[in-house]
C-alpha cells in the first residue's frame, strides 16, 4: 500500500481542477444567509419536512428519493452551494495516527483521496474503517490532495453521537443467557431438532451454543445390525461408543468398549448419548426404568430407536419434566401410534418420529433385494439371511 505522506508533492495544474470522483458541482438555488443543515438536525425531520426544503434549494426530483438520499442530497446542495464539494470515503490512518485519507471502495491511494487532519481524527474519536461524509475543498496550489472541511455524518450517524462509541476491545463478552426458541409449532420438526441439538443463544450475538459431539461418550443398548451401523457414524464424529449386548465377546468396529446387561447402570453415568436398538423380550421391557433413567446424566439425550416397550414411559416423562436428564428423541412407543393425549407430544425436549428412523430413499430397493435373495435361497435350498430366533424373540 502507498505510503501516507502529510504534505503531498506539488502536481500539475490539470490535477489541481480534479474533483473527488463522481462529484461535480453544480449550481444551488440556497440563499447565502440560510441557517447551516447538519445531519442530527435532519434525522430529525419527517420525509415530507425534507422534500420541503430540498424543494426550496432547488434539489431536482426530491419527491422520489428516501429519507436517507434526501439528506445526503441536501448536505450535498449545502456544500455546493459554499463553493465546496460533498463527498466521502472510508478511512485509513497513517501509522502514528497524525493523519488520515479517505478512500474510494477499493481503499487503494488515488487522485481523488481526500485528507484528512489531525485534529479532525482527535475531535471525532474517528477509526480507520469508518465511512465519512462531508465538506470537502479542492487541493491548493502547493498542495496534492483535497481536504476535509467539516465532517457531517460518521458511518451515517451524527459526528457527535458517533465518537461516544465504545471500543469493541474494551467491551466484556457477555454470553446467552437466554435461548433463542426456533419452533413455532408441533409440525416444525427440523426448527425442533436444532432447539435440542444446537440451541442458538439469545444475547449479545446469536451464535452456537451446542456442545460439540467430537469427544463424547455414546452408549449402545443393543449392537445388532442397526447398532453396528450406529456406530460407525458416531466413531466418524469422534465420539468413543460403549456398546452393551447380549454377547460382549463379540468385538465390533467402532465400539471401544463392549458389555453384557449388568454392565448398563455402571455405564449409564458416563454416556452423553444413550441410544437403543435393542429388540423387545421378556428380559428387555422396561429396562430404561426409573433407577435406570436416574443414573444418566442431567446433560445426556436418550434416542430410542429399538422397540417402545424397552422404555417405561411414564418414568420417562417424569424425568424429562424433573431434569433426570435434558432429552430425548423417540421413534419408538409402547403404545403405537402415540395417544394424542401423551404428554410426550407437548414436551419441548423432545423429538418424535413415527417409527421411520430406518427409512431412506433406498430402503424398498434394499428391501426389495434381500428378499428376492432369501426367494432364490429358499427355491434352492440354502440357509436363509436375517432369520428370526422365536425362542430369543429376534
Amino acid at each position: 500500500m502507498q505510503e501516507l505522506t502529510e504534505t503531498p508533492p506539488q502536481t500539475e495544474s490539470d490535477d489541481q481542477a480534479r474533483e473527488p470522483q463522481g462529484r461535480r458541482r453544480r449550481q444551488s438555488q440556497q440563499p447565502a444567509n440560510a441557517v447551516p443543515l447538519n445531519i442530527a438536525e435532519l434525522e430529525t425531520k419527517t420525509r415530507e419536512g425534507l422534500i420541503v426544503i430540498a424543494e426550496e434549494m432547488g434539489v431536482e426530483g426530491a419527491s422520489t428519493l428516501r429519507k436517507p438520499d434526501l439528506i445526503f442530497k441536501l448536505l450535498q446542495t449545502q456544500a455546493e452551494a459554499r463553493g465546496n464539494v460533498f463527498s466521502g470515503g472510508f478511512l485509513e490512518i497513517s501509522d502514528d495516527g497524525n493523519y488520515g485519507f479517505l478512500r474510494g471502495e477499493s481503499m487503494l491511494p488515488g487522485p481523488h483521496d481526500i485528507y484528512v487532519s489531525q485534529s479532525q481524527l482527535r475531535r471525532f474519536a474517528l477509526r480507520a474503517g469508518d465511512y465519512i461524509t462531508g465538506q470537502v475543498r479542492h487541493p491548493k496550489d502547493n498542495e496534492k490532495y483535497y481536504g476535509l472541511l467539516k465532517v457531517e455524518a460518521v458511518n451515517g450517524m451524527d459526528p457527535e453521537v458517533a465518537k461516544r462509541r465504545p471500543y469493541f476491545e474494551n467491551l466484556t463478552a457477555i454470553f446467552p443467557r437466554e435461548q433463542l426458541k426456533l419452533e413455532s409449532g408441533p409440525e416444525n420438526l427440523t426448527n425442533r431438532t436444532i432447539d435440542l441439538i444446537a440451541p442458538i443463544g439469545r444475547g449479545q450475538r446469536g451464535l452456537i451454543v451446542s456442545p460439540p459431539k467430537a469427544g463424547k461418550t455414546m452408549l449402545l443398548v443393543g449392537v445388532g445390525a442397526i447398532g453396528r451401523r450406529t456406530a460407525h457414524l458416531a466413531a466418524a464424529f469422534g465420539m468413543r461408543v460403549w456398546g452393551i449386548r447380549r454377547n460382549p465377546g463379540r468385538a465390533v468396529e467402532g465400539v471401544e468398549r463392549m458389555g453384557d446387561m449388568s454392565r448398563l447402570h455402571d455405564w449409564l453415568p458416563e454416556a452423553d448419548f444413550v441410544v437403543l436398538t435393542a429388540p423387545l423380550t421378556p428380559e428387555t421391557r422396561h429396562m430404561f426404568d426409573e433407577a435406570a433413567l436416574r443414573r444418566m446424566k442431567p446433560t445426556a439425550y436418550l434416542v430410542n430407536i429399538g422397540r417402545g416397550g424397552t422404555v417405561d414411559e411414564a418414568a420417562l416423562v417424569r424425568g424429562l419434566q424433573e431434569g433426570w436428564l435434558t432429552g430425548a428423541g423417540l421413534d419408538v412407543f409402547e403404545q403405537e401410534p402415540l395417544p394424542a393425549d401423551s404428554p410426550l407430544w407437548k414436551m419441548p425436549n423432545v423429538i418424535i418420529t413415527a417409527h421411520y428412523s430406518g427409512a431412506t430413499p433406498e430402503y424398498h430397493h434394499r428391501a426389495m433385494a434381500i428378499f428376492l435373495d432369501n426367494l432364490r435361497r429358499y427355491v434352492q435350498g440354502e440357509e436363509l439371511r436375517n432369520v428370526v430366533d422365536k425362542r430369543l424373540g429376534y
